[in-house]
């Protein structure tokens, strides 16, 4: 019993392309849900660890992550929980981290 609409578009090779549902990237043929982690609004320098982050950098890139539906919780949690560390330092918004909360 075919579960698919009959009316979906099939390409050349026979699959089917990815959707995008509720900021998950679909995909029909393995019937996985996956997550798009490229963080193009934040510095790339950041991302690759080549300059210390700021207050203001690292609550940009744990909120960029958007799971409305929670699969990824275990893991944005713990940005989280960093977040409140660094808050509790009393650092300013633009300030880098010291090296002790840089590390983490």
């Amino acid at each position: 019993m075919e579960l698919r609409s009959t009316d979906e578009k099939t390409l050349a090779s026979g699959t089917m392309k990815t959707e995008r549902v509720l900021g998950l990237i679909w995909n029909p043929n393995s019937d996985t849900l996956s997550f798009n982690l490229k963080f193009h609004k934040i510095d790339p320098n950041v991302v690759l660890g080549k300059k210390r982050p700021t207050k203001r950098d690292v609550l940009g890139t744990v909120m960029s992550i958007f799971d409305p539906l929670g699969f990824i919780s275990h893991f944005t949690i713990q940005g989280r929980i960093f977040l409140q560390s660094i808050w509790k330092s009393g650092l300013g918004w633009d300030d880098e981290l010291m090296e002790s909360l840089s590390r983490q």
